[in-house]
């Protein structure tokens, strides 16, 4: 799996699990089809990928939304109040937790307060321990 899938999976699968959509990535990871109903509904972002996103970031994203109005950024983590300014702004997101913002014609998303993010996985040191009586 290379990063940008290790970045985007997860928020796929949240988004798969607490909504009606599924989420399907182009192989490149650079384009995101969202599935679901009424009416099989098929809605197609450009996506933007990033570990951990931060404000520092938001000034890159308003110039990529001025080219793409229906940006998508996926995330690991988004802090509430970029996840507040992304809306204010439009920009669609969705990170590891499950929050998500996705907005085009007849079709709208929020979900917004899910602080469960995974936690990475910490490469553990094998050792063997036995009890002395």
């Amino acid at each position: 799996m290379n990063e940008r899938e290790k970045i985007i999976t997860p928020a796929l699968e949240k988004m798969q699990e607490l909504t009606a959509f599924t989420g399907i990535s182009s192989k490149d990871g650079k384009s995101l089809q969202v599935r679901g109903t009424p009416d099989e509904l098929k809605v197609s972002f450009p996506v933007i990928a990033y570990p951990t996103l931060f404000q520092s970031g938001l000034a890159s994203l308003m110039i990529e939304k001025n080219k793409e109005p229906r940006l998508v950024v996926i995330a690991g983590k988004i802090s509430p109040e970029l996840r507040s300014q992304l809306r204010e702004l439009e920009i669609g997101y969705l990170d590891a937790a499950g929050n998500i913002f996705l907005k085009a014609s007849r079709f709208f998303v929020l979900v917004d307060g899910q602080k469960d993010y995974p936690r990475p996985q910490k490469k553990s040191d094998s050792f063997s321990a036995s009890l002395v009586s």
